[in-house]
C-alpha cells in the first residue's frame, strides 16, 4: 500500500522517494532507497525508478548511533561539564553535568550560540582562550573566577577540525582549600616571628633578675655585716623575676581561646565595668570619658577578653596623659561590614610613630622614659595578642604630643585562631 502511494505521487508531482525494505524470492529482507520520476514518451507518462541497496549505509549509520550513545552514556558519567561546539561556537552537545551547572534544559541551548546562552562571557579569560584553541588548533587551558555563578572554574579546550570540545571543572573548594592553607602559612610564619621575638625579650628580662640574684647571693656569703641591705635587694629582684613569668604565663595563658566560650556582650556595660575596676586612676586625673555604641552595642564574643582589651587601652591613655591638657577619652564602635570597629581615642602624649612604628605591640616596649609613668610595656601585646586570638586585628594612629587613636577589630563572631 505504501508503495502504491509513493507510485501515484510520482505521477501526480512528477517525482518521489521512498526507504523500504526489498523482498527476494529467498524472502530476504533488503533495505533499498526507491526513486522515482515521470516522464513522457510518445505521449504517454511512464514512471522511470531505480532503486539503491542501503544496507552498509544503515549499518554504519546505526553504529555511529550506537557510538555516539555509548560515549554519550560515558560522557554523563564524568563529574566535569563536557561541552561540544562547532567552529562558530554553536552548542553541538552537553553532557548532564554540564546541563546542571547551567540550570538548564538542553533544548534552550543546543543549536545557540555560547554569547547567546551567556553574553557575560565575552571577553573573558574563558572565550579568549576558546577562540585561541580554535585558530591555533591547539590545547589550551584556563582557570579563573567567573563572576555570574560566582566560582572557580578550570577550563581545557580541545580544537578539532569540527570545532571545540570543553571539559570544564568547578574548582572553587580547592582554591578556596589553597586560600586557607596560604592564610595558614602566613599566620604560622606570623606566629614564627613573634615567637622569636618572645623567646629573646623573656630571656633577655629573666636573665638580668637572674645575674643580680646570683651577684648578690655571691656578696651575702663574703660579706655578712651588710646580709639585710643584700637579702632586700635580692627580694627586689625576686619579685621582678616574678613579674616576668606572670606576664610569661598571662601571654601563654591567653591564645587558649578554644577553652573559653562566647557570650553576647553589650558593650556599653563592658566598659562600664572596666571603668569601675579604673575608679583609683581616674580620681588621679582630670579627666572627661566619653562613649558612644549606637553604631554596635551587642557583640558575640568572650568577656573575658573584650573586658581586657578595654582595660588595657583606657589604662593605657590614664598612664600615658598629657601634663598640659586635660585628658579626654573617647570611646566608640564602627560597623565594619564583618568586623566591629572599637575605637579609643585620647589626647594624650601620643607616639612617635617614625621611631616606634614596627614596635608597638612588642613586649616590654616603652615609648616614654619618665620613671613617674608606671607600667612595664605589657599592656598592648596583650591587646594584640588577644584582637588576634579572636581573629581580629589592631590599628594605630598617633601623633607625639597629639595624641592617639587604637581602634581594634572584632568579628561580629569572634572565633578560636585556627
Amino acid at each position: 500500500e505504501v508503495v502504491k502511494e509513493k507510485i501515484e505521487m510520482v505521477f501526480a508531482k512528477g517525482m518521489d522517494e521512498i526507504e523500504i525494505n526489498f523482498y527476494t524470492r529467498e524472502k530476504k529482507k533488503i533495505p533499498y532507497h526507491f526513486s522515482g520520476r515521470s516522464i513522457r514518451i510518445e505521449g504517454k507518462t511512464y514512471l522511470v525508478g531505480m532503486g539503491i541497496d542501503i544496507s552498509k549505509r544503515l549499518s554504519a549509520e546505526q553504529l555511529a548511533a550506537t557510538e555516539f550513545k555509548e560515549k554519550e552514556k560515558l560522557l554523563n558519567r564524568i563529574n566535569d561539564a563536557v561541552l561540544s561546539f562547532d567552529r562558530d561556537f554553536i552548542y553541538k552537545f552537553l553532557n548532564d553535568t554540564a546541563l546542571k551547572m547551567y540550570g538548564k534544559d538542553k533544548d534552550d541551548i543546543i543549536g545557540r550560540t555560547i554569547t547567546e546562552v551567556h553574553p557575560e562571557i565575552t571577553g573573558s579569560s574563558f572565550m579568549k582562550s576558546f577562540e585561541e584553541a580554535i585558530s591555533t588548533m591547539m590545547v589550551k587551558e584556563v582557570e579563573d573566577y567567573y563572576e555570574p555563578l560566582g566560582r572557580w572554574f578550570h577550563a581545557r579546550a580541545f580544537p578539532s577540525e569540527n570545532g571545540l570540545t570543553i571539559f570544564i571543572r568547578d574548582v572553587t573548594k580547592k582554591k578556596r582549600i589553597e586560600h586557607e592553607t596560604l592564610n595558614l602559612i602566613n599566620a604560622l610564619q606570623s606566629k614564627n616571628r613573634d615567637l622569636e621575638k618572645f623567646s629573646y625579650m623573656v630571656s633577655h628580662n629573666l636573665r638580668a633578675p637572674l645575674a643580680n640574684i646570683l651577684g648578690l647571693a655571691e656578696i651575702i656569703r663574703k660579706d655578712q655585716e651588710r646580709n639585710e641591705e643584700y637579702i632586700e635587694k635580692m627580694v627586689y629582684e625576686t619579685l621582678k623575676l616574678d613579674m616576668v613569668v606572670r606576664d610569661i604565663n598571662s601571654i601563654i595563658t591567653v591564645r587558649e581561646v578554644d577553652r573559653k566560650q562566647n557570650e553576647t556582650l553589650r558593650l556599653h556595660e563592658e566598659l562600664e565595668w572596666v571603668l569601675d575596676q579604673l575608679v583609683k586612676e581616674k580620681e588621679s586625673s582630670d579627666v572627661a570619658i566619653s562613649s558612644d555604641f549606637k553604631n554596635v552595642n551587642e557583640i558575640d564574643c568572650i568577656r573575658e577578653y573584650v573586658r581586657n582589651i578595654l582595660h588595657h587601652l583606657v589604662d593605657n591613655s590614664l598612664k600615658f596623659r598629657s601634663q598640659h591638657v586635660n585628658l579626654t577619652i573617647d570611646i566608640w564602635t564602627s560597623d565594619e561590614g564583618r568586623y566591629v570597629g572599637l575605637h579609643v581615642k585620647d589626647n594624650g602624649l601620643g607616639i612617635d610613630m617614625s621611631t616606634y612604628h614596627e614596635k608597638i605591640f612588642d613586649l616590654y616596649t616603652r615609648f616614654h622614659t619618665e620613671s613617674n609613668i608606671p607600667g612595664r610595656g605589657v599592656g598592648l601585646n596583650m591587646v594584640k595578642t588577644m584582637t588576634e586570638s579572636l581573629g581580629g586585628y589592631v590599628a594605630v594612629e598617633s601623633k607625639l604630643g597629639e595624641g592617639s587613636i587604637f581602634t581594634v577589630y572584632l568579628p561580629k563572631e569572634c572565633q578560636s585562631e585556627k
